[in-house]
């Protein structure tokens, strides 16, 4: 009897602790942030083929606020090197944007799209990437 018991506690102890540590273990973030007091965050961001020989860029914004002042659609050659600018698109007030790269080639292409913040700084997306087999 004294067995069960112990082997009860034992349990219960286990049991609250796994509960109490998985409160405090911080989320993972998926978009990087450079300025965290901002009225506006990415709300979705997609990528998918238009046609034989283009992709289009989709992003959200959650409050189309004036702490945004534009975005920047990225492509790089490769993505541990530097990023070239496809397109800037001014910030309309509207909740989403899109974006139409009309000059792809065969293969893997990456994009991410960075806002531009009013008060200097920067939030930008998860890298998106995107398979063209052939023309």
């Amino acid at each position: 009897m004294k067995t069960k018991l112990i082997l009860t506690a034992i349990c219960f102890f286990s049991i609250c602790s796994s509960f109490s540590t998985a409160k405090n273990s911080p989320a993972k973030e998926k978009i990087s942030v450079t300025n965290k007091n901002l009225a506006s965050s990415f709300e979705f961001f997609r990528t998918h083929r238009q046609g034989r020989a283009a992709i289009t860029a989709t992003w959200g914004i959650t409050a189309p606020g004036n702490d945004v002042s534009g975005f920047i659609v990225e492509d790089p050659n490769d993505i541990y090197a530097n990023w070239e600018i496809v397109a800037t698109i001014p910030n309309s007030g509207a909740r989403s944007f899109k974006c139409t790269d009309n000059n792809v080639f065969p293969g893997y292409i990456s994009y991410r799209v960075t806002a531009t913040l009013s008060a200097g700084g920067t939030l930008m997306t998860p890298i998106s990437t995107v398979h063209i087999i052939s023309h």
